[in-house]
């Protein structure tokens, strides 16, 4: 499954970063699955070649990013390996709070192109599933509204709520029928859209963002791309509350 990397002559410097290489390609291939036991710190030394302080290194980077969890004293692969790739996109990226500015000005250009399009090209299948996913954002803001629970109980709401508008979100992709921007939404969603936990999401601004993506909707429905468009800049007004960039110009 993995190579020896003698043969190759790389500086010592840098076999932690081709063993990292190796274990995830070996998770694209699906030579390794989700929940797999990895191989000791031995075995890995042998099978590569290389000494156990590169291996430890290797795998103390692997488990920072969630790629590997350890139990026991042995280390396997993350049940929930997704939360890697988000890592490690906003590592590649360099996108932090700094850079929120940033993020959500290229936001801004996607959506409003998303809406124009949209607006022209949407399908009868994509307007009903526009119309499903927002059904399933009113029943649950319904919900939440008559849960009155704890901080915990909260925090799943909001987690639920950002998951189904990035779906919402990701209609409007396919609306376009732009092979290439439904491309580039999936490669960015996950540093697009905030995370509950870590924005100023509210179930209030949920409940907001609700109703302005009806009017979004009502637009595409209409095949009406001003007022979609239009719509939209409203909706991404609101949702600069969530990127704490409520003072600053999209």
């Amino acid at each position: 499954m993995f190579l020896n990397f003698e043969e190759n002559r790389i500086k010592k410097a840098s076999y932690p970063d081709l063993i990292c290489d190796q274990i995830v390609d070996a998770l694209k291939d699906g030579g390794m699955k989700p929940g797999d036991l990895l191989p000791s710190e031995n075995d890995f030394s042998a099978q590569f070649g290389v000494s156990r302080s590169s291996v430890r290194e290797a795998l103390a980077g692997l488990e920072y990013l969630d790629v590997i969890v350890a139990r026991n004293g042995r280390y396997y692969i993350n049940e929930d390996v997704q939360s890697f790739y988000k890592k490690k996109m906003l590592y590649h990226y360099r996108i932090n709070r700094k850079h929120q500015a940033d993020v959500f000005q290229v936001r801004c250009m996607l959506e409003r192109q998303f809406a124009l399009l949209a607006a022209q090209r949407a399908t009868t299948n994509d307007l009903k599933f526009m119309r499903q996913t927002l059904a399933s954002i009113g029943e649950r803001l319904e919900k939440s509204a008559d849960n009155k629970g704890g901080a915990k109980e909260q925090q799943i709401y909001g987690a639920y709520l950002t998951e189904a508008f990035i779906k919402f979100h990701s209609s409007l992709a396919g609306a376009t029928q732009n092979a290439l921007l439904i491309r580039i939404f999936d490669r960015f969603k996950d540093i697009m859209f905030p995370e509950a936990e870590s924005s100023e999401y509210t179930l209030e601004l949920f409940g907001d963002l609700y109703r302005k993506a009806q009017g979004i909707v009502k637009g595409i429905e209409n095949r009406d791309y001003v007022r979609t468009v239009s719509a939209m800049e409203v909706y991404l007004e609101a949702v600069k509350q969530a990127y704490n960039l409520a003072d600053e110009e999209a």
